[in-house]
Order: structure tokens, then sequence, then C-alpha cells
């Protein structure tokens, strides 16, 4: 499964991405790709993906909130290891942005 957060390539709609958000059909803001490419705006990945993780952490009928708050450490976890991720993926795209081009270093150099 891999994580993007840039413009959709034709290569990726190849694969079924769309653009649009899954929840709002907004314009997608990032996508996950797996099986199947799931695409999420800002406002659904804060508003609508943490409900759907809790409904998916506690079991059906169940009152015991401990459980939810045994597993928050390990999704707090993810969660800062992939804006770790993500700042790293962004510092580097920038980087290359500034970076001159070996053609360019070549022309310089003479």
């Amino acid at each position: 499964m891999g994580r993007q957060n840039h413009p959709l390539t034709k290569a990726d709609q190849a694969h079924g991405a769309t653009g649009k958000c899954f929840c709002c059909q907004g314009r997608s803001d990032a996508f996950w790709f797996g099986e199947l490419y799931v695409e999420i705006c800002r406002v659904c990945a804060t508003e609508v993906l943490p409900a759907l993780i809790a409904d998916a952490i506690l079991p059906e009928g169940s009152l015991d909130t401990l459980i939810a708050e045994r597993e928050l450490p390990k999704i707090e976890k993810t969660f800062w290891k992939a804006v770790a991720s993500g700042v790293a993926h962004n510092a580097r795209t920038e980087q290359n942005r500034l970076l001159p081009a070996n053609d360019d270093e070549n022309a310089l150099r003479g």
C-alpha cells in the first residue's frame, strides 16, 4: 500500500484513481492504494476517518471504551510516523526542485 499526495497521473487513473474523495465525492487531497485506490479530502480525513476508525476498533454492541484507549497509542504512533514520512518526502521533493539537474551541472562545468 502506498501513500500519494501528488496530482493524479495517467497511470494512477489507469489503476482506478478518480481524484474524488470516497466519502463526499469532492476533490481528493491524498490517496492510498492497495487492491483499490482510497481517495480522501482533508476535511473527511479529519472529520470522517476518526469515526470510521472508532467503529472498526469498538466491537458491535460493546460499551467498553477501554478497548479504544488501548488502541489509541498504536493509532497515534502510526499517525506521527506517517506525518514524519510525509514531511521527509516533501523535503526531498523540495530539495530536488531546488537542485540543478545533471545536464545543467555539466553545462556549468564546461
